[in-house]
């Protein structure tokens, strides 16, 4: 609908005009929302063009523009790429719109998060650490953003090595945000499903395995069942979890169904649908059939070298899977 839209109103407006431009901005929120995130970022990418001919380089308008930009291609597998544009849009949101502008603490949130996603976990803490001290004191303890950057310091505290430490905060941030937003919005479920997640990784993988059966049929009903960052992910930790308890079977039926549906709704080269696809591929080949996972790993390596380029972190892991799996 908004491919449409943004035809007819270059045709009619032109292509610098405000209205053209704001549903340019719809258009990439339209398919970063249904999981299509690298193909939100070429939108944005010329979205943050035109805007810096059409507003200026300082406007609030081209400064969200190119913070939104730099989100996509970090969703889209490409955190390196995401965090390096962040850090400029972090340096002129600060300089025109002061460190304090709740504009600025978002930028300073979302570069410590996908600078975790390029591994670099207990930098991220820290960072996040300071983002926490600093909406809570410009924003509150119960704005929805301290409650996010809490998620997100939880997250990186679990990946950095300390999943008991990360569960009972997720656990807090749950009750918390079950009282002030209600137990069906969004960020609720995606605390309790890092939550859930996070029980995983202390080895406790029945009630892992319990929580997120829950927060799928939950997320599910609440947000859809195609959500592609709350419902897919979840079922996701869930089939892992599964396996994890020492059931390969389900978990082989539970990721093949997964797989199916990510490449449907999201297409084949979203990052969580080729985490789904190494997830499957990891169980066919705990279950016996080394053979097929060998195949499926070798297409996969293809894929994310070819999406994720050669040094992402998950390209690398599959590329050692398959060498350790050759021999």
């Amino acid at each position: 609908m908004f491919a449409q839209l943004v035809a007819e109103h270059k045709h009619r407006l032109g292509p610098d005009h405000h209205d053209t431009m704001l549903a340019l901005h719809y258009h990439a929120r339209a398919l970063g929302e249904a999981g299509r995130h690298l193909e939100a970022a070429s939108v944005m990418a010329e979205l943050v063009r035109r805007s810096q001919h059409a507003l200026g380089a300082d406007d609030r308008g081209a400064l969200l523009i190119r913070h939104d930009h730099a989100c996509y291609l970090a969703r889209g597998g490409r955190p390196q790429e995401g965090a390096q544009l962040l850090r400029t849009v972090l340096a002129d949101r600060s300089r025109v719109l002061g460190p304090d502008d709740p504009d600025t603490l978002s930028a300073r949130n979302n570069y410590a998060c996908y600078l975790g996603e390029t591994g670099q976990y207990k930098e991220a803490v820290r960072l996040l650490e300071e983002v926490l001290r600093d909406r809570l004191r410009v924003l509150g303890v119960d704005h929805p953003r301290s409650m996010n950057t809490r998620r997100h310091h939880a997250r990186f505290l679990g990946r950095s090595g300390d999943p008991a430490r990360a569960a009972h905060l997720l656990a807090e941030l749950v009750e918390d945000s079950t009282r002030l937003l209600g137990p069906d919005h969004p960020d609720t479920l995606f605390a309790r499903r890092d939550h859930a997640r996070f029980v995983g990784d202390t080895g406790d993988h029945d009630r892992a395995a319990e929580l997120l059966s829950k927060v799928v049929v939950d997320s599910s009903r609440a947000a859809g069942g195609e959500h592609p960052d709350l419902t897919l992910v979840s079922r996701r930790y869930h089939a892992m979890n599964v396996a994890a308890s020492g059931d390969s079977a389900a978990a082989i039926v539970l990721l093949d169904m997964l797989r199916q549906d990510s490449v449907q709704l999201c297409g084949n080269d979203n990052i969580d649908t080729l985490l789904a696809r190494r997830e499957h591929a990891l169980q066919l080949a705990e279950a016996g059939d080394r053979d097929l996972a060998i195949v499926l790993i070798r297409q996969l390596a293809v894929d994310c070298e070819r999406v994720l380029g050669a040094d992402h972190p998950d390209t690398q892991g599959v590329a050692a899977l398959l060498d350790a799996w050759r021999y």
